[in-house]
């Protein structure tokens, strides 16, 4: 990412940095919040970017080894978070003229060692202080009103009071940035700030929230920012917005997918807030500051109640079909993120888990095999109910199936749940839980019990009036018997079955779904399966046109493709679907 364009100063640092560097090969750089580590670890790699062939950038929001398993490489296949870091820590090893950035690491971390041992250059930043690290100070007076009067015109008009302000702001790089936007985008005069962050009366202490050593300055720190924001005086609708941003992976999100998420009908909120320095709007992306983050975090404590809307909107988009994938994929994080968060303060077990349940179930919807290991993972199983139990059995065979093709095991945890669930206290759920076993026993190549349980599915899901909710659910399980219906022979009667339930797709959803795609995917392989090339043909360019217009990922195409190839070769798979293949 670039640095900010108010960046200033710090030559003789970077200077250093690029020295120790060159002989260390990494380098741990600490510093006070706010005080401009991200940015002077961007102006750097701006700086030496000609030197690399490769700049990795790690941004920690939860721990390195999770961050690492959360890259992205062209080769990656759905494996548990341990698979996928000790995956990528090998694809790392073999690089090389390659600088990786570690930013936020602000706690000791298991995983730092083995990330340090590699033949890459390596900057980390971190809160945490330690005589050995290089220690990135304040900025000096000089640098800092030079930004301050780089934000704020009439800054040489009010010099004495801007230096006042500065002294004030204890030369912290941040607070300075938002005291001259704060008098640049509002009628305040500098005299008025000045006064205000003079007067601790009415400041919330926060040295109650803090156990380092550095207690008292963090405490000042955070009580200049909210003398900041009372005099910004932020609109409930606006707090909500900074709620759901400091939520986002990376501190960062694609304007448009947070507006998804977030539930918003624009986005002048959030060009608002660029402009008072809250957050930054690059590219079309969205970033919030770490420090603000952090300072939101201790001024509204968000709680299931104060994020309802959030969680609301999540549920919905968790329920539907066609969003984009990487809408998706970043509503994911987000809600990994919340209930990380969530989950060290909340009373409310049973609200959490049931919209645990609902993230999973869309996690499965989209393959995201790791979200979903997760998202169990954080399920309180302390006082479940039978139906509880049945879907969090329900919930342990898929991850037995799709993430380590334990079929057998799957069949086990699945026909357990059937006998678990209270049957006519959740239909959906009990059609749901039957219609999965059935899945599973079909692939486990138990052909006659799966006909057993998906015919008992299917009689739940009769007896439930069509809705959203519902939709989704039963036109997967219908794809699912058509597939037990063509491995046990009868192909045609699959086929009609999966046109029909195209038909009421197409009537359901306007737009294109991934529903619709896998649907005609499906279609495609029974044709295949009885030699209908032409057939099979135009179902599968027309699932693969639109898996690409809904932005799935690669390795999904590509492990589509490999099905195909099982039933026909290379040659045959390569003529119905290689231009799709192609970037």
């Amino acid at each position: 990412p670039e640095p900010c364009r108010y960046f200033t100063g710090r030559e003789k640092e970077i200077s250093e940095v690029h020295k120790r560097l060159s002989i260390e090969k990494h380098l741990i750089i600490n510093g006070f919040a706010g005080i401009g580590k991200t940015e002077f670890l961007r102006k750097y790699t701006v700086t030496y970017k000609s030197e690399y062939r490769h700049i990795l950038y790690i941004y920690c929001n939860s721990g390195l080894k999770t961050e690492i398993a959360d890259m992205h490489f062209p080769d990656d296949k759905a494996l548990s978070t341990d698979e996928l870091y000790r995956q990528h820590m090998r694809r790392m090893k073999t690089l090389d003229k390659t600088l990786i950035i570690v930013d936020n690491l602000n706690s000791e971390d298991e995983s730092l060692p083995e990330l340090l041992r590699l033949n890459c250059d390596i900057l980390v930043a971190t809160r945490i202080n330690n005589d050995d690290y290089y220690e990135l100070s304040e900025l000096d007076k000089s640098e800092l009103f030079s930004v301050f009067s780089s934000i704020y015109s009439d800054a040489d008009k009010y010099a004495d009071a801007v230096w006042e302000i500065i002294s004030i702001l204890n030369y912290h790089t941040y607070s300075v940035e938002l005291a001259a936007r704060l008098l640049e985008h509002t009628i305040l005069k500098p005299s008025e700030i000045l006064n205000q962050l003079k007067d601790k009366a009415h400041i919330k202490d926060f040295s109650d929230r803090f156990r380092t050593h550095k207690t008292s300055k963090r405490n000042t720190f955070y009580q200049h920012l909210e003398t900041l924001f009372n005099l910004y005086q932020i609109e409930p609708e606006t707090e909500y917005v900074l709620m759901c941003l400091a939520f986002a992976d990376n501190n960062k999100i694609p304007v448009k997918d947070f507006a998804v998420i977030a539930g918003l009908e624009n986005i002048n909120i959030p060009e608002d807030l660029e402009e008072l320095g809250l957050l930054r709007i690059n590219e079309g992306i969205l970033e919030i500051h770490a420090v603000v983050r952090d300072f939101i975090f201790l001024k509204t404590e968000p709680d299931m109640n104060k994020m309802n809307r959030f969680t609301s909107n999540l549920t919905a988009i968790f329920k539907r079909c066609d969003i984009q994938t990487d809408s998706f994929e970043y509503a994911v994080s987000m809600t990994l993120n919340f209930i990380e968060y969530i989950k060290k303060y909340e009373d409310n077990r049973q609200v959490i888990n049931t919209f645990l349940f609902d993230f999973f179930d869309a996690c499965e919807r989209y393959r995201s095999f790791s979200s979903m290991q997760k998202c169990l993972s954080y399920i309180d199983t302390s006082s479940f109910s039978n139906c509880e139990k049945a879907h969090f059995l329900d919930c342990q065979a898929c991850i037995s199936a799709c993430l380590y093709s334990d079929y057998s095991t799957a069949s086990d945890l699945s026909g357990e749940a059937c006998n678990t669930v209270e049957k006519e206290e959740d239909l959906l759920l009990t059609a749901n839980i039957f219609a999965n076993a059935g899945y599973y026993q079909h692939l486990n190549n138990q052909l006659d019990s799966a006909e057993k349980y998906m015919l008992t599915a299917m009689d739940y899901f009769s007896r439930i009036s069509d809705d959203n909710t519902v939709y989704f659910d039963k036109f997967r399980f219908i794809q699912n018997y058509c597939n037990l219906l063509g491995a046990k022979g009868e192909h045609k009667k699959a086929i009609e079955l999966l046109e029909k339930i195209k038909a009421e797709a197409d009537s359901k959803f306007e737009k294109e779904n991934i529903l619709t795609a896998n649907i005609l995917f499906d279609i495609g392989i029974l044709w295949l399966i009885i030699n209908d090339i032409q057939n099979a043909r135009w179902n599968f360019e027309e699932a693969f046109s639109m898996y690409k217009d809904l932005g799935v990922s690669r390795s999904f195409l590509e492990e589509k493709a490999d099905i195909i190839r099982s039933y026909c070769g290379d040659f045959m798979t390569d003529l119905f679907v290689s231009d799709y293949l192609t970037d």
